[in-house]
């Protein structure tokens, strides 16, 4: 296995760790395990590059899960990474995602945001809106906040929301 043949940027998984496994086991010429153990770092630095950009851009949603090809699509003739191999890197791709998510989330605290209000929340006083990065913010009213553009300052967050009370005037402001 020469290491200089593999282009980062057209790896695929028909290039599997399972591949370099088979060959460590098989080989008995150390050139070629150096060559093994090369490209076994370009495969490794592929995934480091991918977190780097996650922590670069600080996503704070993603949509992951584990690939799986369709039937009769190219990618189903493709060799699959292993199931475990593919469970352990999607939870290091979810912590760290959730990591930058409540990061993300601190920042807003006891800070004001403008937030335009889309709806009554079911059975509660309570309203949901959005502020200019779609976060999703939830405050306390008895008045109907629906199509207003309102400043609110945040208060607490979980998860998926921001929660916080309108401000009256600079100095006053009642919270959910």
């Amino acid at each position: 296995m020469d290491p200089d043949t593999i282009e980062l940027s057209n790896l695929s998984k028909q290039f599997a760790y399972a591949k370099l496994a088979s060959e460590i086991d098989s080989c008995d010429d150390r050139e070629e395990l150096k060559n093994i153990a090369k490209s076994f770092c370009k495969l490794y630095y592929k995934q480091q590059e991918t977190m780097k950009l996650i922590e670069k851009t600080r996503f704070i949603n993603s949509y992951s899960f584990i690939y799986s090809a369709r039937p009769g699509t190219p990618a189903s003739e493709l060799v699959n990474v292993d199931k475990e191999l593919a469970k352990r890197r999607l939870s290091i791709l979810q912590d760290a995602l959730e990591k930058i998510n409540i990061q993300s989330k601190k920042e807003f605290l006891n800070k004001t945001t403008e937030v335009l209000f889309e709806n009554k929340m079911k059975n509660q006083n309570k309203y949901f809106g959005r502020d200019m990065f779609l976060n999703s913010i939830i405050v306390e009213s008895n008045e109907d906040l629906t199509g207003q553009l309102l400043n609110v300052k945040i208060n607490n967050f979980n998860h998926n929301s921001l929660f916080g009370g309108i401000i009256i005037n600079e100095n006053k402001y009642y919270a959910a």
